[in-house]
């Protein structure tokens, strides 16, 4: 039971980074979200169509998503980008 209750709630936690990556990066047109994870971190994987409007200048924006992401969660979170 204890197992399943784990479960539920990295389903939900899923489905809020996804929300929240879609809204935040309408215009760089992500196909796929992928969501990997360990014992110790998440590792998010982004499928788009325009990976500069992800990567901002300098690595900008990808920063700005990871604190945003580690503010509002305790895990250590890894953000991939493929194109």
């Amino acid at each position: 039971m204890l197992i399943l209750k784990i479960f539920a709630k990295f389903v939900v936690e899923d489905n809020k980074i996804r929300k929240e990556l879609k809204k935040e990066l309408y215009q760089a047109r992500i196909s796929d979200i992928i969501i990997e994870r360990t014992n110790s971190e998440v590792r998010v994987t982004l499928h788009t169509a325009k990976p500069g409007l992800v990567i901002g200048k300098k690595w900008s924006s990808t920063r700005r998503i990871k604190e945003k992401n580690y503010k509002k969660r305790i895990r250590k979170r890894n953000f991939n980008k493929c194109s």
